[in-house]
């Protein structure tokens, strides 16, 4: 005896093509998160990750998280930038309280100018203090930067 198949099974494995869209992907939304892991709490604005958010990036949020205890500062605020042609220290996130895990999106009053802004090239993430408070003596943290890249839905692109 041979398989039985149906048609109900053949829809299941090769889909319905005349209810399937020829005119190739749709467009869509979908976040990316660049994690910078281990960084030290101890450090002057404007200071290089070694990251990169791509060309075409449009970053979305910011979200800084105490990795390993800070301590021997007085509520240090950071801020988080790009390497721009002209650095940008505080382009992505203004005033983040790392000691209390903070994050910001667009619109948000903490975010930097260029959040929600499509990047022209590939750029270096960049962290630091912002002068307020006094800097910590020990502790790292983790930043993590939601991005999405705009795509125009053509094959291969």
């Amino acid at each position: 005896m041979g398989k039985k198949s149906t048609f109900t099974g053949y829809l299941r494995a090769r889909g319905n093509s005349s209810n399937t869209s020829r005119t190739g992907p749709t467009p869509a939304v979908v976040p990316v998160v660049l994690g910078i892991r281990g960084l030290s709490a101890i450090v002057d604005a404007g200071t290089a990750t070694g990251k990169y958010l791509p060309k075409g990036a449009i970053p979305l949020s910011v979200t800084v998280v105490e990795a390993t205890t800070i301590s021997g500062g007085t509520a240090p605020i950071l801020d988080v930038g790009l390497e721009l042609a002209v650095p940008d220290d505080d382009a992505l996130a203004n005033g983040l309280d790392y000691e209390a895990s903070s994050h910001t999106n667009i619109a948000d009053a903490l975010a930097g100018a260029l959040l929600g802004t499509e990047l022209v090239a590939d750029t270096e993430v960049t962290y630091g203090d912002d002068g307020v408070g006094v800097n910590n003596t020990a502790g790292t943290i983790d930043i993590f930067i939601t991005y999405t890249v705009q795509d125009a839905g053509a094959l291969a692109d």
